[in-house]
């Protein structure tokens, strides 16, 4: 049985692909109030990485996939993406993000597809480079920028013509961090 902030994780990440929604607004839903703190946090860095880094999963994914990406069903490609960002950003043990993924496709009743994301997974734990996108050589380009920080080329071109390469460059970087914990105490 998968782990609660994981199941939310996933529900939440497959309505955002299936339905448009906004993750913002399902994170703060009445599923996450079930949840401690400790699992809200790892449901919300779950989701919000995912998406974040949503093009590089995709590449490692893809490389080791017999299938196109947009022919696999959007649960198997969720599971996917969830496995594969915790194998290569939040650096946990591969066979937790493997059996979490795998236990989370047999719970959406794609229990065929159990043995494909396992494969997939473990291929991508012993080679997770597959992640890292292919860089031109010499100076980064446009296509580099996006492909490292998994940005729409549009965006970055956009970006690079307004303030230069370079600074498009630490935008695309700065917009891939996590932002810091804030609280905000109000005086009664």
């Amino acid at each position: 049985m998968p782990s609660p902030a994981r199941e939310v994780a996933f529900d939440i990440l497959l309505r955002v692909e299936q339905k448009d929604a906004y993750a913002s607004e399902l994170l703060h839903g009445g599923r996450l109030e079930s949840l401690s703190a400790d699992d809200r946090h790892l449901a919300t860095e779950l989701v919000m990485g995912t998406l974040r880094w949503r093009a590089r999963l995709d590449l490692g994914i893809g490389a080791l996939s017999k299938e196109p990406l947009p022919k696999l069903d959007p649960e198997v490609l969720t599971a996917l993406r969830l496995g594969a960002y915790q194998i290569g950003w939040m650096r946990l043990p591969a066979r937790a993000a493997v059996n979490e993924s795998v236990e989370l496709i047999k719970r959406a009743r794609f229990r065929y597809s159990a043995p494909y994301v396992n494969a997939v997974l473990r291929k991508l734990a012993a080679k997770p480079d597959l992640m890292e996108p292919v860089l031109s050589p010499g100076p980064k380009t446009v296509l580099d920028i996006a492909a490292l920080y998994a940005h729409p080329v549009w965006l970055v071109e956009r970006w690079a013509l307004a303030y230069g390469l370079d600074a498009a460059e630490k935008i695309c970087a700065y917009d891939q961090e996590v932002p810091p914990a804030a609280i905000r105490f109000a005086h009664a």
